[in-house]
């Protein structure tokens, strides 16, 4: 802001117009990414995580108090 000679101020009347003038010192568009991503059905799935048997005990748990909550 210093350098462009504009300062925050104490207080904002006029937030819309505030707002309005802030933007216009941004850039119009960003810059496009040099590589752009795949599109969707080209991404690699990814592979399916293995639960340790710490892992496997909390999901047991999870399912075990979900199963008794739906039976309440």
């Amino acid at each position: 802001m210093a350098t462009r000679g504009l300062n925050w101020p104490n207080r904002i009347d006029q937030p819309g117009a505030f707002l309005a003038s802030r933007l216009r010192h941004l850039p119009g568009r960003p810059e496009e990414a040099a590589t752009p991503a795949p599109p969707a059905h080209q991404r690699q799935p990814h592979p399916p995580v293995a639960l340790t048997h710490i892992g496997q005990a909390a999901r047991d748990r999870v399912r075990a108090r979900i199963a008794a909550s739906r039976r309440r």
